[in-house]
Parts: C-alpha cells; sequence; structure tokens
C-alpha cells in the first residue's frame, strides 16, 4: 500500500494520516515470519484484533522513521484462518506500508500476492460479532510505557446485533467501587473515571470491568497496569532551581565525572563541541539555542500540575519568562550534551563518545515521613543514549534505582511482557558509549552506565522513550524514593551515555515530604536463577514459620538472597 501512489481516501497532503487495515489470514501451521515496511509507525495484531483484552500485539513501531523493516514471527498451532489488524500512521515526509510475509526460501511476497506465494486475504462477507471492548487507557501492562495518562477510559462498542445496557457497566479500581462518568456517542460507550490526588506510574493499579448487552451477553475483566500519572503535590520542602549558580559550573557540593572524548580545549557554554560540555554543567535557558536549536523547547503537551493547590499547564519557552512550577525550564538547566561531539577522542584518549555522571550534594530528609521527588525532565532519545536517575541512602555507598530512559527495541522483555532487566543492561551493544576508568574497560553496554546492582527487579523502572521525539520527553518527571524517608545523608545520581545523541537535562528538582503512612508497604518476590529477588519499601523482616519469630533483613531494596534453601517467609512492614 502506497499513499503516493493512489491508496483510496488519501488526500494530497500525506502529513499527519493513519490508515487501517482489517483481514482475515489464511495460516498454516508452523511459525511464520511476517514484516512490514512503514514511514512512520505500525502496529499489527491478531486474535480478535478489535478487542482490547482478546487482541495479541505481533508487530510493532513507534516512532518515526523513514521507510524501513520490522519482522516479527508467529507460531501457528493450528491451520485456519485468523483475523488481523494492522493500523499505521505517517507524521512528516515521506508516507508509505507494505505488509509482507517471508518465504522458506527467504525472498519476500506482499500479503494475498497468492500469484507469487503470498498468503492468501480475506474480508469478512457474513456473520455478526458480540459487544466488545475497544479500547482501555491505561491498559493491561506489566511494565512502564512511554504514554501515561491522568485518567482510567475504558470504551465499550456495541455489536452488531446486540447493544450494551449502558447502566450495566460498572468500573472497580484497585478493590473499590467508582463512579464514573458514562458517556455514549452513537455505538460507543465511554466510561471514564478521574482519580483525586497524586499518581505516579511506576505503581501498580488493577481494574475490574463488567457489562451485560441487550441479549443477554455478559462480560467481565481484570488487569492490572501502571502508567496512570497525575502531579498534586504540596508546596516542596527543598527545591533546586540552579539559578544561584554561575554558568559553565556545577552546583556547589555536587560532583561531576565524565569519559567523554574530548573536542575542543577550550570552554565555551555557547558551543556543545567546546570542552565546557564534557561534564553535566549549568546553562543559561537562552543559550541553550546556541547550542541544540529549538528542539529542547518543546514539551509534552497538556501536562497539567498541581503544586500547592495551584494548577498550572507546564510550558516551556525560549527563553521563558517565569520559574517553578509553570515553566519546565527557566533560568539555569543541569545539561548533558552528546549531539554534534566526536566519538573518538581529539587528544588521542580512550574513550569513545559521551559518557557522562554527577552526583548531588547529601539532603537531609531525617524529618521526611514519605518521599517524592519531581524535577523538569528536557530529554531526547537516541536510538544509543541511556538517561539515567538512582539515589542513595548511605552517603553513596549503594545505590536505588528511580528510572532508567532507553529506546523501546533496547529494552528486552520476558514472556509475560516484563522487562528483562538484566538482558536490557547486561547485553552487548556497540552502538553506545564506551570507556576506561582506572584501566578497566567498561561501556558497549548499558549497565555499565548504571549503579544499582542489575537484578530482575530493575525492570519495573525502565522506561521507554521515542528515538529523536522532539517532544514526548520533556515532561515533569514524578518518583517515589521509596527508602529516602528519615534518612540524613539522600543523594541522586544523574548519568548520561550516548555517542553523538542529542541530550539530557534537568530542572527544578523538587523534594515532597508527604507525611507518615501516605505510602503504604509493598513486597514482590521473583526468582533469578538460584536466587530470589526482593523489590520491597518500608523495612524487610523474615520468619521460618508464617507465626514468626521476624528478624530485621539487613540490605536496600531490590534485594538478592542467594542459596536459598528451605521455607522462608517475608515481609515488609513501615
Amino acid at each position: 500500500f502506497r499513499p503516493d501512489d493512489g491508496m483510496p481516501g488519501i488526500p494530497n497532503d500525506l502529513q499527519g494520516i493513519a490508515g487501517e487495515i482489517m483481514t482475515y489470514l489464511d495460516l498454516p501451521a508452523g511459525v511464520i515470519t511476517m514484516g512490514v515496511n512503514s514511514d512512520d509507525g505500525f502496529r499489527t495484531k491478531t486474535g480478535v484484533p478489535l478487542d482490547a483484552f482478546k487482541s495479541v500485539t505481533v508487530g510493532e513501531f513507534n516512532g518515526g522513521r523513514g521507510a524501513a523493516d520490522t519482522l516479527f514471527s508467529i507460531l501457528i498451532t493450528e491451520p485456519g484462518i485468523y483475523a488481523f489488524r494492522t493500523v499505521w500512521e505517517e507524521g512528516g515526509g515521506g508516507a508509505n506500508i507494505e505488509w509482507f510475509s517471508i518465504k522458506e526460501d527467504g525472498t519476500r511476497v506482499l500479503i494475498n500476492d497468492i500469484a507469487n506465494g503470498g498468503i492468501p486475504a480475506y474480508r469478512e462477507s457474513v456473520g455478526g460479532f458480540k459487544p466488545y471492548v475497544r479500547s482501555v487507557s491505561p491498559g493491561p501492562a506489566k511494565r512502564q510505557l512511554n504514554a501515561v495518562s491522568s485518567k482510567l477510559i475504558v470504551e465499550l462498542a456495541d455489536g452488531s446485533s446486540e447493544t450494551i445496557n449502558d447502566a450495566s457497566a460498572s468500573l472497580k479500581l484497585n478493590g473499590q467501587a467508582i463512579a464514573v462518568d458514562a458517556q455514549r456517542e452513537g455505538g460507543v460507550l465511554t466510561l471514564t473515571y478521574d482519580p483525586a490526588g497524586l499518581l505516579i506510574p511506576a505503581d501498580i493499579h488493577s481494574a475490574e470491568l463488567s457489562f451485560t448487552g441487550s441479549a443477554g451477553t455478559a462480560r467481565s475483566e481484570s488487569w492490572s497496569f501502571r502508567n496512570l500519572k497525575k502531579i498534586v503535590l504540596p508546596a516542596p520542602t527543598i527545591l533546586e532551581d540552579f539559578n544561584s549558580y554561575p554558568e559553565d559550573s556545577q552546583p556547589e557540593g555536587w560532583t561531576a565525572r565524565n569519559f567523554t572524548a574530548k573536542n575542543g580545549l577550550e570552554r565555551d557554554i555557547r558551543n556543545q563541541q567546546s570542552a565546557s560540555f564534557e561534564d553535566w554543567v549549568l546553562i543559561d535557558v537562552g543559550n541553550i539555542s546556541s547550542i541544540d536549536g529549538g528542539r529542547p523547547f518543546q514539551i509534552t503537551p497538556g501536562q497539567m500540575v498541581t503544586i500547592d493547590g495551584t494548577t498550572v499547564e507546564l510550558r516551556h519557552a525560549n527563553p521563558p519568562e517565569g520559574g517553578f512550577p509553570e515553566w519546565l525550564a527557566s533560568g539555569n538547566v543541569l545539561y548533558a550534551e552528546s549531539d554534534s561531539r566526536n566519538n573518538t577522542d581529539s587528544q588521542g584518549g580512550p574513550n569513545n563518545g559521551q559518557t557522562q555522571f554527577i552526583t548531588t550534594k547529601p539532603y537531609d530528609l531525617s524529618s521526611f515521613g514519605s518521599v517524592v521527588i519531581t524535577f523538569s525532565s528536557i530529554y531526547e532519545q537516541n536510538q544509543d543514549s541511556l538517561g539515567a536517575v538512582e539515589y542513595s541512602v548511605d552517603g553513596g555507598s549503594s545505590w536505588l534505582p528511580v528510572m532508567y530512559f532507553l529506546e523501546a527495541p533496547d529494552i528486552k522483555l520476558n514472556g509475560d511482557g516484563s522487562v528483562d532487566a538484566v538482558g536490557t543492561f547486561r547485553d552487548a551493544n556497540a552502538d553506545t558509549s564506551s570507556w576506561v576508568d582506572n584501566g578497566v574497560a567498561k561501556g558497549d553496554n548499558y549497565g555499565d552506565g548504571i549503579a544499582a546492582p542489575i537484578t530482575a527487579a530493575l525492570g519495573d523502572f525502565i522506561v521507554p522513550r521515542i528515538n529523536d521525539g522532539q517532544v514526548e520527553g520533556k515532561r515533569m518527571e514524578v518518583a517515589r524514593l521509596s527508602q529516602a524517608a528519615g534518612k540524613s545523608d539522600v543523594r541522586l545520581r544523574l548519568a548520561s551515555l550516548g555517542t553523538d545523541s542529542w541530550y539530557f537535562a534537568i530542572d527544578n528538582l523538587a523534594f515532597y515530604d508527604l507525611g507518615g503512612g501516605v505510602v503504604a508497604p509493598t513486597l514482590s518476590i521473583a526468582g533469578s536463577g538460584a536466587s530470589v529477588v526482593i523489590t520491597f519499601q518500608g523495612s524487610l523482616l523474615e520468619a521460618s514459620s508464617l507465626n514468626g519469630p521476624w528478624t530485621p533483613v539487613a540490605g536496600n531494596s531490590p534485594l538478592t538472597i542467594n542459596n536459598v534453601s528451605g521455607t522462608k517467609f517475608y515481609r515488609a512492614v513501615r
């Protein structure tokens, strides 16, 4: 299907358009390899493709690109006719989509090109369908996603000969019945719930849906998900806006360290190739355009933030005229530059690319009952870059995860859709930076850039960002520091790895005290080889019997316990 060759319904202007292919494919048993060549993104589903709970995504590219292939394989256990749906979107530039299969001899043939051995495709001619769940946001997910929502929204669609009983539709969130705003438009009933208060994307929620149809159909679904986000917070107890320090420096008490390939040796805050940008460095927002043009001044639209009872929509301009919280960035910004810098050291050094770390001064949170942070993130993902935020509660002796930004294709997944953190961080990747630290070669993987122990538990903190996405990485980020409450020496560690890979900058770093008892303790246990990994909030206790006695377990979350034997019980308390 080539829009520029006259795809039906496509206007002359090929920008900002979308298409849908609905078909039934006649598939033999075995492994079927398909591919989509697209400019820009696509998603292919099978199962019951229109239903949010009964469909399976088998292939996807999320982002902008020139015409390129994405291959995917499907195991068909029984031959037959299977329903498929491919949706496609075009942002700017060229526009095309081709859907093909790969034969045993390696040749490619378009779907329904039967004369050349293609997979036969059909359209529906008879039959009907029952009411279904058209979409769910946030949908079922065992990991954080790039897209977040401030509301829980479910769309129900009438069947071909059966309508939904609107009054029967109900939702529960985290086990509690909720009052939803139900609105019907034509054959679609939309249920919307707008939760009050703070919602953090990493937090896990559960939902239950039920409804009936006019012909007696009864449907119920339950799912768990993350990716609800709403920033509603008191005034910050600590706010760092970086405006009291000079440009071309680091904040007082912060420690910067880099393994960046050298370009020019002179310092010049208006020249991204100068020595100023080997480290994380402070730059006035008015000078950012001299190094990265207008890209850093984009912003994710529709970000509503409520701080101390005042609600604003975040703005970003060049240069802004206000400060926190209305403007995403103002005054000085802490900046890690990778764009347009050489990857080979001009002085013959061993470092390749840009590798920049900075650790904050210690913050005294001993009076905090529960800790949340926000920061303005001015981040643009590249296919070879990592942005990382971690924290320590023991003076930097050990580190805990906050969030890790990576391009989606670099995030390895387990079979259940959760993130394989060990594979993501340990697998070789020659496309990212490499360096030598005290004679030890590091890099060519993402894990060498982080300080937290690399275990399965880090998967909860890995967040996808879109390659070359100018807009969606610019937002206010929010996270819990679950082990920081009551600690007198809390530090953050920022890392940026890349090879000519855009930038990672922050502004308005804020710490909030939510008081005691706001965050309930949580506990999860996952197997990792011969060990178990325990992720918890609060303090961890163990016992050999469910009735105790319970004894404290030393160590921070996530905690790896090796050579487990016998029966052990664990619980988290706050």
